[in-house]
């Protein structure tokens, strides 16, 4: 079964990547210094990714 992640605030994702949350509404990061994002996983952002 697949996992699925609804994500609502940025601050969400930013945890699930493992970065700090220094704005609630824009993030900027390095993606090389990221943590992966689960494998085999729907995820559904409830906010407007750039990415």
């Amino acid at each position: 079964m697949e996992q699925f992640i609804k994500l609502e605030k940025v601050s969400e994702y930013n945890s699930l990547i493992g970065i700090e949350t220094k704005h609630p509404l824009i993030s900027v990061f390095n993606n090389s210094t990221t943590k992966s994002l689960p494998n085999r996983c729907k995820i559904h952002f409830g906010f407007m990714p750039f990415i």
